[in-house]
């Protein structure tokens, strides 16, 4: 959120579908971009149930390091109750989506980025699995001329087992 409005806003938002608001632990944190979910950290559930945010490098031609983004799970850490660990795979959240139940939707960019950087497709595959969770990884191809290669640009899980697909329609 932008200011104190946002934030109420959001409160109002979550109360109107009544989410119990006692449940949600706000955040603020400077950062100098509006993707966060691209740029920060990507959050999974330990073996105990408890989060764990895997710090993935964020790397795209031409694009300057994210500062605040990578101070982002130094502090989740320091606020809440949460773990940090390192992954040597370099992804963005629009890369990959996750049904809950084990399956990974995955970006070929992504596995084509990570071959360049020296890691091999079974040790991606295993790193991918570690820090999502991942029985299953499905590669789909980007759309066609988009830059970032992000998976949810076209497709989404409405529930473990149902996907929403977009088609691209150049007019």
């Amino acid at each position: 959120v932008k200011d104190e409005y946002g934030y109420y806003d959001v409160q109002n938002a979550l109360a109107g579908i009544q989410v119990p608001l006692s449940e949600i632990h706000f955040c603020f944190q400077h950062t100098d971009s509006p993707w966060l979910r691209d740029m920060g950290p990507l959050v999974t559930r330990n073996a105990s149930g408890h989060s764990l945010w895997f710090d993935a490098h964020v790397i795209r031609d031409g694009m300057k390091q994210r500062i605040s983004a990578d101070e982002l799970p130094v502090h989740m850490v320091r606020s809440w109750n949460t773990e940090l660990a390192s992954t040597p795979l370099s992804l963005e959240g629009g890369m990959i989506l996750c049904n809950g139940n084990g399956l990974i939707l995955c970006a070929s960019d992504a596995l084509a980025r990570n071959l360049q950087l020296g890691l091999d497709r079974a040790s991606f595959e295993s790193e991918l699995s570690r820090v999502a969770g991942a029985r299953e990884i499905v590669f789909l191809e980007p759309l066609i001329g988009e830059a970032t290669g992000h998976v949810d640009l076209f497709v989404s899980f409405v529930d473990a087992h149902n996907v929403v697909l977009g088609q691209y329609c150049d007019d």
